[in-house]
């Protein structure tokens, strides 16, 4: 089964994040968190995740709280599909401090997700 997975070039992101002045930003909290919403409902993964135009609204409504409580879930879920494919990825509470501490956790989550795009299309 393919992969809802998309594999993106991490520093296309970083230069569209800022080029676009944060709009980027938006459009993939949407559209990774579709891949990974999709990707966890096909896989039957433990970890529930919103869809990820409810969690924007509720990002928005809490001024950004559950924005980095959906990024903690979504590293979950990579976790799990990262053990279940034989891939490494980073913690989910690592992503989250990172999150918190410098802003990156999302950019991480896109790394990993990243990785387990290239092993899932070899397999």
């Amino acid at each position: 089964m393919q992969s809802e997975l998309k594999k993106r070039n991490l520093l296309i992101v970083i230069l569209l994040f800022y080029c676009t002045f944060g709009i980027y930003a938006v459009y993939l909290f949407v559209a990774f968190g579709f891949e990974v919403y999709k990707e966890s409902i096909n896989k039957n993964t433990n970890t529930e995740l919103r869809t990820p135009i409810t969690a924007f609204i509720l990002s928005l409504l809490t001024f950004g709280i559950y924005g980095l409580y959906y990024i903690y879930k979504q590293a979950e879920v990579l976790n799990e599909l990262g053990r279940k494919y034989g891939c490494s990825t980073l913690n989910p509470f690592i992503i989250l401090l990172l999150t918190l501490l410098l802003g990156v956790g999302a950019l991480l989550n896109v790394y990993s997700a990243s990785n387990l795009s290239n092993i899932s299309e070899n397999t």
